[in-house]
């Protein structure tokens, strides 16, 4: 079984995007990532969905070139979402630091 590479429109996803007989009856495997499905199974059957969906056939280099990108663009997006939370939880940290220092002064 190959793995067959389609760009697809994520804006279609939804029902009858991948179907039963998709799965079950042509025996395909589907893997979503962006605007690209990785189909793996019968060439023949690939290409009958990619036709149904509107689907365009992508080079396998260039897909998982496109793959390795959104891959690393996610993991740089949740390293700045983990910086931003981290910077919060010091300006909490030195807040309650600031309170605690308060409260020892005040001899409570």
């Amino acid at each position: 079984m190959a793995t067959h590479y389609y760009r697809i429109d994520p804006a279609a996803i939804g029902q009858g995007f991948i179907t039963h007989e998709d799965q079950e009856k042509s025996g395909l495997a589907f893997a979503i990532a962006g605007d690209i499905a990785a189909v793996t199974g019968d060439e023949t059957a690939a290409a009958a969905w990619a036709k149904r969906t509107g689907s365009a056939a992508l080079d396998g280099k260039a897909a998982l070139a496109d793959l390795a990108t959104y891959a690393s663009d996610g993991v740089k997006a949740e390293i700045a979402e983990t910086e931003t939370r981290l910077a919060d939880l010091r300006v909490r940290s030195a807040a309650l630091d600031t309170a605690a220092a308060d409260l020892m002064a005040q001899g409570k």
